[in-house]
């Protein structure tokens, strides 16, 4: 079992943290007797639960970047020297209960890539994989789509699309921009996903994207729940102390935004798990139609 992090979501599922957290330590008990569970020390809620599991006698696997936050006595995985590599993913280096094991390769940026490395790695050394297996086969992999997914390229300008729709999914993918794009100006358009995670959520979402240089935020997507709750994106927007983020509820009005204002070499990231990321590609499709014109003209 593999745990990478715990935050209270769903709020229509699970109403409480509580709630959310039991959901957890209830699918780790469904581990075998010979089974491992492999979490994320760095994570507060995280951690406590591989402190129960351990008390409960499961073998556990630790990891992450902080050594200080590994429970006593636990197994653990450990990334340091982490940096940006030329291909604009990272590198860093591994070590198992202390003990070096060599240097990972990604070709995708952001330190919660290299989490979730690790995680496959504790997967693929407790499956007897060797290590440079696993470093090879973590160098080779590319990614999945809408997830720091490369929409396209038109113009200079580069189109990005991620299924995050949780304030921390947004905080470390766009400092996961910032590592491969640099000081490029970066956009933001983000779809908020159902009523209920965005009232939860509301505060954390509003401060969430201080790394964007400009912030376009779409009409919540209702998805299964047809109660708005009193909230809506415009409050959201009320609510952000970002200089320049601004309400703009349709799609279609945000890709004309867009193409109204954005410059080469500026880079745009969409966010949510609805239908929202059709904006980038409008966009993109939109930059490629006006470089066809100049072309012929």
């Amino acid at each position: 079992a593999v745990v990478t992090n715990v935050e209270h979501d769903h709020p229509d599922i699970y109403p409480s943290e509580a709630d959310y957290l039991d959901a957890f330590a209830r699918f780790i008990a469904l581990l075998p007797a010979e089974g491992l569970f492999v979490g994320c020390s760095d994570d507060p809620q995280t951690r406590q639960l591989l402190g129960a599991a351990q008390a409960a006698g499961t073998r556990v696997m630790a990891f992450g970047f902080e050594a200080e936050q590994v429970p006593a006595g636990a197994d653990h995985l450990l990334a340091t020297d982490f940096q940006p590599n030329q291909a604009g993913g990272s590198d860093f280096l591994v070590t198992l209960n202390g003990e070096t094991l060599g240097l990972v390769r990604l070709r995708l940026a952001g330190r919660h890539n290299v989490l979730n490395a690790l995680a496959a790695l504790s997967v693929g050394l407790h499956e007897e994989i060797p290590f440079q297996e696993c470093s090879q086969a973590l160098a080779s992999f590319g990614g999945v789509n809408r997830r720091l997914q490369h929409i396209g390229t038109a113009g200079d300008v580069v189109i990005v699309d991620d299924y995050g729709h949780h304030p921390t999914e947004i905080r470390v993918i766009l400092a996961a921009l910032r590592q491969q794009y640099g000081e490029r100006k970066l956009w933001a358009v983000w779809q908020p996903h159902t009523y209920s995670r965005t009232k939860l959520l509301q505060r954390e979402f509003a401060a969430a994207f201080g790394a964007a240089d400009e912030v376009i935020v779409l009409d919540i997507y209702r998805s299964r729940e047809t109660d708005t709750l009193g909230i809506d994106s415009a409050q959201v927007v009320a609510q952000m102390t970002h200089p320049a983020a601004h309400y703009i509820g349709a799609r279609e009005a945000a890709a004309a935004y867009l193409l109204d204002h954005i410059q080469p070499g500026d880079v745009l990231v969409t966010f949510g798990a609805g239908d929202g990321n059709a904006v980038g590609q409008w966009v993109l499709d939109g930059l490629k139609a006006n470089l066809n014109r100049r072309q012929v003209s």
